[in-house]
């Protein structure tokens, strides 16, 4: 599938954007090329329990969002490279023979969400939607994926629980 030029430099702006946001944030070890990661969930009314810790390059961000009853931990590191890895923790049942596309579809859901939620804090990431829905079909469990048209590489897995299930989308630069 082709993606137009005017999408994929925008979705590579907007990830690039959220580390390079970072340079306003602690000063950068000697030697990386990136500064530390920077709160992207700060400051949305609907999210609960907002927490974030850094340390260096490595970053942990945990909110809850009851709406959706589901969890969500960030995990950011770079320093010569850039990785976000976005976990969904959802408290109800998950289908256990869920194929990858759905999985996908599922995630960019979320992003949709989210972004429809919060569109002045996480409006771009309905771009990281689109990007997921238009590979969807591309996926496989724990495999990286190139975004058409990007440096972008995705990877999605499912970890199911009786009562609940966690999904997790990794993007890498």
């Amino acid at each position: 599938m082709t993606t137009p030029t005017i999408y994929t430099s925008s979705f590579v702006f907007f990830f690039l954007s959220l580390f390079f946001s970072s340079c306003f944030g602690e000063v950068d070890p000697p030697g990386c090329k990136y500064n530390a990661p920077v709160a992207i969930f700060a400051g949305v009314d609907s999210f609960s329990n907002h927490s974030f810790s850094v340390n260096k390059q490595d970053a942990v961000e945990k909110i809850s969002v009851p709406k959706y009853k589901m969890d969500i931990e960030l995990y950011q590191s770079g320093c010569d490279f850039l990785q976000q890895e976005f976990r969904f923790l959802l408290y109800e049942a998950y289908p256990a023979q869920t194929p990858p596309d759905i999985c996908a579809n599922q995630i960019a859901g979320i992003f949709f969400l989210l972004a429809r939620d919060a569109p002045l804090q996480l409006g771009m990431l309905s771009q990281w939607a689109t990007a997921i829905k238009a590979d969807a079909a591309s996926f496989k469990y724990n495999e990286k994926i190139k975004l058409a048209g990007s440096g972008i590489t995705a990877q999605i897995d499912k970890i199911h629980q009786p009562e609940s299930a966690v999904l997790t989308i990794v993007f890498s630069e």
